[in-house]
């Protein structure tokens, strides 16, 4: 049994995630082609003041998606591009289990600072 079919109707957004494979030379990464992942995104902004009087921006984004079964596991090396052109650095991946304690969910937390 996997996640109710309500559950899997919110996937409605799709995200781009590209694979780490490996790093170059010069200790670039290398990524994989881009697959295109249906998920839920959420996003959390928050503005905090920092000593010099610039205002910084912080972005978490969280995205849920039933990439185990689809797409095959995460990795917080992968790049996710989000609905917005944007690439924020991946923080961590969270597995959620279904109901009989498979793996079923990943989240990608991702964060963006701007100024």
């Amino acid at each position: 049994m996997g996640l109710p079919q309500e559950v899997l109707d919110v996937l409605t957004t799709p995200i781009y995630v590209e694979r780490y494979v490996n790093k170059d030379s010069f200790g670039n990464p290398i990524y994989g082609p881009s697959e295109r992942v249906m998920a839920v995104v959420s996003t959390h902004t928050r503005r905090r003041g920092s000593p010099g009087g610039a205002d910084t921006i912080g972005t978490r984004i969280e995205v849920v998606s039933r990439v185990l079964v689809d797409y095959g596991a995460w990795s917080p090396y992968d790049r996710v591009t989000t609905p917005d052109n944007r690439k924020p650095t991946v923080i961590s991946v969270d597995t959620t289990n279904d109901p009989e304690g498979n793996p079923f969910f990943q989240q990608f937390i991702l964060e963006e600072n701007r100024k």
